[in-house]
């Protein structure tokens, strides 16, 4: 891991944006933490031993156990402070991990992972107390392995018995910067590796007969993979097998390393001549090198190092439709992200962002007997329960139908998220038939969009795309008015305040009486369009005292500017009404002189309104466009 008292200035100065690297795929879940326990000194494990008890390993050297409901026991599982480097503040070193052996039930044996006091790295197993199952011997420690660290960073952080039966081994590549001694490539050193032994056939250890290298002279029997820079957290996945390694970057890239359950181990993750998917320091490199399956970038200080979890299902088993979901966080952004295969034919994985949790530092991450899955917080001391539920965010976009009979009106979903969901259409009026999205005549739709077993029910409407009737409105002499339509049409009906017109069906009218007017008509394609307009008669005068009214900007979005200019002090009123001559508002004024006066329009729909003007004897009237 990266200098921890860096990382801490980072957290306090990053900026904590979202925007990640390498998030190509799309997920519909959501993480949370749940508290459930507090009170710890720099938690940086969790471990269970196959019951109820979860095991929380503090950095200065305790092992400390969180029972079922919640309470803490008094005394320590175990504690080896003593023989441990504590420094304290953002510290690598320390005790860094605890695994349980399979057979622990009946062999009471368990192993831990620590610096010692001469900085070095020490893999050893103890026992339980046989006459207290929530007591580890401190005296009874047997020392397994031991590296010695050439700098005091990069000690790896995770030790794991695979369903092999084997203890695997994750080691930093010695510390410093940039691996200044090239020890992740060097295939005689055990730093940035994952090792590999067999701890059940004799003391301290022995080495597995199919471990990879085991026939090869230059490199170590021990070695299972090599190229690591600092695996912090990584884990099995309980149901199949895979390795999941979250390794830490050195200034850009944090990455996700995966080593399928069949490997017969030997890959080369790359560091020092790569870093993530980039290259690095390149003198000396050659071949080629096994590529992260996830990587993010550090974004100036928003991330900074990541920490590994686990392929997460949980026991609300909402993700039984989904592939493996490896779910990781990066320390200083609290951001949550999850990496799955896509398609296990083709070897592809895809990434998304979960969620950000703002002040926690995870530093950890643990399963219970049950694979639910827990995290911990450096920086303050508490244990919570990781939830997932299901969260989907889609854009169901719409495009209209071009005619009535036509049936080409469509539901769809942006490019981005349609390779990820799938879309589910009934019609309101008969949910029981699923209809097929890209033919749709007008109306109203449901629409279920659905991955991985999580849903997302919406209404939908699907209009008709027509283009708007030409119609032109004269006014007569006579005070009546002729109107016009240009659109050409196969026929023409005309409609005053709701009722059809007997004998008007020619493309012109001509009105003399207030009201609201439609047009209909059926176009050569047999799509029926309608127009809706209001007719203002009088017979009286205009208002003499009006000069000058302008409407600005007219058409308009929200604020509308009425600019009057009269002859003298007048008071007037003004109405706004819509296309069908209803009356939406109305509201009186004193005016003299110059008056520019607000009328709010941000509410109204789009369409054609009428304003108008009266001084109890006369009124005038304009249009104005609301778009």
């Amino acid at each position: 891991m990266k200098s921890l008292l860096f990382i801490f200035f980072q957290a306090i100065l990053c900026t904590c944006l979202l925007n990640a690297q390498n998030v190509n795929g799309n997920l519909p879940f959501e993480i949370s933490l749940d508290q459930i326990a507090s009170g710890f000194s720099s938690p940086i494990d969790i471990a269970n031993a196959g019951d109820s008890r979860l095991f929380i390993v503090e950095r200065s050297g305790r092992i400390r156990i969180l029972n079922e409901d919640g309470t803490t026991n008094g005394n320590a599982f175990l504690d080896i402070d003593s023989r441990v480097t504590n420094s304290g503040g953002q510290s690598e070193q320390g005790l860094l991990a605890l695994e349980f052996h399979p057979d622990f039930e009946s062999n009471g044996f368990f192993f831990v992972h620590y610096t010692d006091n001469g900085g070095n790295t020490v893999i050893s197993r103890f026992s339980v107390d046989p006459n207290d199952g929530n007591l580890g011997l401190s005296n009874s420690e047997e020392i397994i392995y031991t590296a010695l660290q050439p700098f005091g960073n990069h000690n790896g952080g995770s030790i794991k018995f695979g369903p092999d039966g084997m203890l695997y081994i994750g080691l930093g590549d010695g510390g410093a910067a940039n691996d200044p001694q090239n020890l992740a490539q060097n295939p005689t050193s055990p730093m940035g590796k994952m090792l590999r032994l067999d701890v059940d056939n004799g003391l301290p250890y022995t080495i597995p007969a199919d471990n990879p290298f085991i026939n090869d002279a230059d490199v170590l029997d021990e070695i299972w993979s090599l190229g690591h820079r600092n695996p912090w957290k990584w884990s099995f996945d309980r149901a199949t097998g895979d390795i999941w390694m979250a390794d830490v970057g050195q200034n850009l890239w944090e990455e996700v390393n995966f080593q399928p359950a069949d490997s017969p181990g030997g890959e080369n993750y790359g560091w020092r001549c790569r870093e993530g998917a980039h290259n690095a320091i390149t003198s000396g490199c050659s071949g080629t090198f096994d590529e992260p399956v996830a990587e993010y970038n550090h974004e100036g200080f928003t991330h900074c190092s990541v920490t590994g979890g686990y392929v997460y299902r949980g026991a609300e088993q909402i993700f039984n439709d989904a592939p493996p979901i490896y779910l990781y966080a990066d320390y200083c952004s609290g951001t949550f992200w999850g990496t799955y295969p896509e398609a296990a034919a083709n070897g592809d994985f895809r990434s998304a962002e979960l969620n950000r949790v703002n002040g926690v530092a995870i530093s950890t991450f643990g399963e219970d007997m049950n694979g639910e899955l827990y995290a911990a917080a450096l920086n303050n001391g508490r244990i919570y329960r990781v939830n997932a539920d299901c969260n989907i965010d889609v854009d169901i976009l719409m495009a209209s139908e071009s005619c009535e009979s036509a049936n080409n009106g469509r539901i769809y979903l942006s490019e981005d998220e349609a390779p990820f969901y799938e879309l589910e259409v009934v019609s309101l009026s008969d949910p029981t038939t699923i209809l097929d999205p890209n033919e749709l005549s007008a109306g109203s739709y449901q629409v279920t969009a659905s991955r991985f077993g999580c849903t997302s029910v919406s209404n939908v409407n699907v209009a008709v795309e027509l283009e708007p009737i030409d119609v032109a409105v004269v006014e007569l002499s006579d005070n009546s008015f002729e109107v016009t339509v240009s659109t050409p049409a196969q026929s023409y009906q005309w409609y005053f305040n709701g009722m059809l017109i007997e004998g008007e069906t020619s493309s012109t009218i001509i009105v003399s009486e207030s009201g609201s007017y439609r047009v209909e008509i059926t176009l050569e394609n047999g799509c029926v369009n309608t127009s809706d307009f209001v007719i203002q008669t009088s017979n009286t005068d205009r208002i003499e005292s009006i000069e000058a009214w302008e409407l600005v900007p007219n058409p308009v979005n929200d604020i509308l500017t009425m600019k009057l200019t009269v002859s003298k002090n007048e008071d007037l009123s003004l109405s706004i009404v819509d296309a069908s001559g209803k009356e939406l508002s109305k509201r009186k004024f004193a005016v003299g002189g110059e008056e520019s006066i607000s009328i709010d329009m941000s509410n109204y729909s789009e369409g054609v309104y009428l304003l108008i003007l009266s001084n109890g004897v006369s009124t005038q009237t304009q249009k104005v466009v609301k778009q």
